[in-house]
């Protein structure tokens, strides 16, 4: 362990928590972790490896492929693994706490609800983190922006931790809650499917082509004159043709996002601490619900090179889901400065700081009609910045009357003078948006980010992957006290 993690951890194990944590409260997780962990491993040890869906992976070799099928028109699971190499060990900057009473003291303090003994905490030396950030960009510029032999040397290195639940700490934050669990994966799959069935992505090419992505929510879209309120094109025709058909569009975005916000909440209890600081009330009509979410994104069977998204909020939530039955080969979620890779199963989730630490998906080939759909979640801060500009400037409830306006005067332009009389006018109301925003600059979200309770900046990267819970999991909630049924332990999986 280096020095600068040793005095981390250190600093972790003498941190004061709250009061109302009382010694025995502690202990007792601690304990239920201990007892938890025994089952875990001798399960495991009998089934040859770690869960990984329906079956077991054996943590010693790192997955490549996976077969998926889908018996029923619903969600495709993961059914076997189809390729393999033995898993490197993570770097010397992530250790594993070992510690079930650091472990505990964790939880409690950060605010992350955990499964006991089917999780795995690690401690980061933040230091390192950075290095390795620069090292992965350095290899990303090495190939050409783009997946090549650097690019892989690095996945080469990452330890697998796919179908595992785990937890990367650099501090400790604020306190737990309850983690009741709903039919939420229903709800986020009937709503992607609306909103992709009514065509209400637009394509965007992203990174000088490197890959295509579909994209909803309440953008500004820049480099349209004539847009003025909230979301893409697609949304402002939608309202336009039929305003009932709009609201529809757009109530069923703001479910999706709500859906998944919720889910993401009842893990880490701090996100709505982080909302309420981010989002101000100029803020708040531009995002999708009582979320911190303008922003969300969806591709397909689609590798995306290394990079950072330094124009983001602090939290990114990513979820993959998928269809139909095949093999995919490659695809793996990319983390090089963490040293860490994994194949996305049915469902999983990653909550994390997509602005500093660098991260991508290798590409992927597929065998059959699978297919892997991926989207994210996420505050882009000078969407909502000028879009709450031009709320100030004009009212936020006039925004999408003045748009609706704008697009017929535009047409209307075209129809009757052409294509270049049309760019004019459109030209002409781009100047006034820009000279609107400039006007109202003090309307906007807050950029800086400050963790509430220690005044330092959020540094969790967490991920859950949603799977039927094993009986294990049943026991130790039981002997903890909380006696729930098999459905409210974990996430819907199967």
């Amino acid at each position: 362990m280096s020095v600068a993690l040793a005095s981390e951890y250190q600093l972790v194990q003498n941190a004061q928590l709250p009061q109302r944590w009382s010694q025995s409260a502690r202990k007792s997780l601690a304990i239920l972790e201990a007892t938890a962990r025994k089952e875990a491993t001798a399960q495991m040890e009998a089934a040859g490896g770690s869960f990984c869906g329906q079956f077991p992976v054996d943590p010693a070799f790192k997955v490549l492929s996976l077969e998926y099928s889908a018996p029923n028109p619903d969600i495709a699971r993961a059914i076997r693994r189809v390729d393999s190499v033995p898993n490197p060990p993570l770097p010397s900057h992530v250790v594993a706490i070992q510690s079930t009473a650091v472990d505990a003291d964790l939880s409690l303090a950060m605010g992350v609800s955990l499964t006991p003994g089917r999780h795995t905490s690690y401690l980061v030396d933040a230091r390192a983190l950075q290095q390795s950030n620069s090292a992965a960009v350095a290899a990303r510029k090495a190939d050409g922006d783009k997946w090549g032999p650097a690019c892989d040397e690095m996945f080469r290195g990452c330890r697998c931790v796919t179908g595992q639940e785990v937890v990367f700490y650099t501090a400790v934050k604020e306190p737990a809650g309850e983690v009741p669990i709903g039919k939420e994966t229903d709800i986020i799959c009937a709503e992607y499917d609306n909103l992709v069935s009514k065509g209400q992505f637009a394509t965007v090419d992203r990174f000088g082509g490197d890959h295509t992505v579909n994209m909803t929510g309440n953008a500004l879209i820049q480099n349209d004159g004539k847009a003025i309120s909230k979301g893409y094109a697609v949304a402002h025709r939608a309202r336009v043709t039929s305003n009932v058909y709009g609201k529809a569009n757009d109530v069923s975005l703001q479910r999706l996002a709500e859906t998944v916000w919720s889910v993401v909440e009842k893990r880490l209890s701090f996100m709505p601490a982080y909302r309420d600081l981010v989002i101000t009330e100029q803020g708040k009509p531009f995002m999708l619900g009582a979320t911190a979410t303008n922003i969300i994104s969806l591709t397909e069977n689609q590798g995306v090179m290394l990079h950072l998204d330094t124009d983001d909020g602090v939290w990114t939530i990513i979820l993959w889901f998928h269809r139909h039955s095949g093999i995919i080969a490659g695809g793996e979620f990319v983390l090089p400065s963490l040293g860490i890779s994994f194949q996305p199963l049915d469902f999983t989730i990653v909550v994390f700081a997509a602005n500093t630490i660098v991260h991508g998906t290798r590409p992927l080939q597929t065998t059959g009609k699978i297919i892997r759909w991926g989207s994210s979640h996420f505050l882009r801060f000078k969407d909502v910045n000028a879009l709450a500009q031009l709320g100030a400037a004009y009212g936020v409830d006039e925004l999408d009357a003045k748009q609706r306006d704008q697009l017929e005067e535009v047409d209307a332009a075209n129809s009757k003078d052409g294509v270049g009389a049309a760019r004019r006018v459109a030209s002409c109301m781009a100047a006034e948006r820009k000279a609107a925003i400039e006007a109202q600059k003090a309307a906007c979200v807050r950029g800086v980010v400050m963790n509430p309770c220690t005044g330092r900046m959020p540094s969790l990267l967490f991920w859950q992957v949603w799977r039927k819970p094993p009986a294990l999991a049943v026991r130790a909630n039981a002997v903890a006290g909380k006696k729930r049924a098999a459905a409210d332990v974990d996430f819907c999986g199967a």
